[in-house]
This record gives C-alpha cells, structure tokens and sequence, in this order.
C-alpha cells in the first residue's frame, strides 16, 4: 500500500478546456447538429526531465451529430505543436487526421481537424476514437511549502455541455512518474484528491498513478472536481520551476 500524505501542491493546473466547433470546410450546418456522447477520456501525463510532459489522450465519441473537428486547449501556451500527432480509429481501421494547427477557438489550444471521409462515416449517429499525443514544457513545479520537493497537477480536458450528451461514461487520468523513481512512497498528491492506485509498469519502467470515475459530468470537470496531481522528490527531474515566480504560471 503506498503511503502518502495530503499536499497542496501550488503546481501549475492545467487548464486545458477543450471545446468542439466547426473547423473544417463545412462550418454552415446548424448549431444543433453538433452534438456528440463521451463513452471514454483517457489521458496520460508522462513527467520529462526537461520539465516538461508529454501529454496523450484518448477519446471515444458516440452518437455523434455532426463533427469535423476537436479543439484542444493546452495547459500553457508554450506547447510543442511540432510534437502533436493524431490518428483516428472509424470501425476499426485508422485514419489520420486532416490537419493539426492552432485553433481558433480555444487559447492556448490545438485542433485536430477530421478528413471528409471521417466526418461522413462518422455523421448521423457514428462513433470513433481520437488519439492525441503532444509535448508541452514548463509543467513541472516546485512545492513552494515544502524543500527540494517538486510535482505535476492536471486538469483532464472537457466538453462544452452545450454539445456533448449526457456524462463521460468512463475517465481515467494518469501521471507517469519521472524516470528512475521506483519507490511510490515518495509521491505525495493534491489535497483531497488521492489517487485511486500506484503501481510499477514494467512495460514504461517507471511508477503511474492514476485516477479513475465514471458518469462524470463536464460541468465538474470544468470546475476541477477531477483535478489531479502527483509530488515527488525534485532530485528526480533536472528542471522544474518557481509557481511563486513563473508568469508561465497558468498562462
């Protein structure tokens, strides 16, 4: 059993709000066509030594009105686009997506924007799934109440309720600790916000914690009922940053 005292970690929240709008060519289909149902958000959040993460999310879509594009909101605005990369599983075969850009909509933010053929298998009641993955800096903080101790706190993105259907049927949210950490008792997490399991992947070589909920409304997610975050000894990455200080900070 992994002990672990509360810690109210003052890192940076990743804020990453994530709306869906028309982004591609046919933006003229009425707002109410664009409506679409979470089964599933999975997100891992692997700590670098550079400070950074790299975050990868998965996400299943059902019941979809209309769609042909997702926009993601970034925890900062110092992402990697460069680093993104999406591919799109539509009844079992895989497609990549049309375009990754900056979006328009949401600041700081990236949308994946779908290929016609996607949006047409997919519209009127269809369903697939979304593979993201992008690296974005400057996410590693220090406990500004505790020496030489740094950590990650996250916000796993959500849905506009005006769009999405009912609840998320299933979220799992994990943090990959910083490489070379084995003894989880080290970790500490979020006040009031304890994760549901710590364990060694011997796939990765390194300890995730994790977080998991079902039926969760985005209305609470979007307030940060699911907010998660991990403390960890600093000696374990080779940068991390002052919250005290940083205008990155959220930014």
């Amino acid at each position: 059993m992994v002990k672990g005292r509360a810690l109210l970690m003052l890192a940076i929240v990743a804020l990453a709000m994530m709306s869906l709008l028309p982004t591609g060519p046919v933006s003229i289909a009425s707002a109410q066509d664009y409506s679409f149902s979470v089964s599933e958000e999975r997100v891992n959040v692997t700590v670098m030594q550079d400070g950074s993460v790299d975050i990868d999310y998965k996400f299943v879509f059902t019941n979809i009105g209309y769609l042909d594009g997702v926009d993601v909101g970034m925890p900062n605005s110092l992402y990697d686009l460069s680093t993104a990369s999406a591919r799109i599983v539509v009844n079992g075969h895989e497609r990549s997506p049309r375009q990754i850009h900056d979006s328009s909509y949401v600041h700081p933010g990236i949308a994946v924007e779908l290929d016609p053929a996607t949006v047409s298998e997919v519209q009127g009641g269809g369903s697939f799934a979304l593979y993201l993955h992008i690296n974005n800096p400057h996410m590693v903080y220090s406990d500004p109440q505790v020496a030489d101790r740094a950590g990650v706190a996250f916000t796993p993105t959500w849905f506009d309720t005006e769009l999405q259907v009912g609840n998320t049927g299933l979220l799992n949210a994990s943090i990959i600790l910083p490489a070379g950490m084995t003894d989880l008792n080290e970790t500490t997490w979020l006040e009031n916000q304890p994760f549901n399991a710590a364990y060694f992947d011997s796939s990765l070589g390194r300890g995730v914690v994790a977080w998991e909920a079902t039926g969760v409304n985005p209305k609470d997610q979007a307030r940060g009922a699911f907010d998660v975050g991990v403390g960890f000894p600093a000696s374990y990455v080779q940068v991390h940053y002052d919250p005290t200080t940083d205008p990155n900070l959220g930014g």
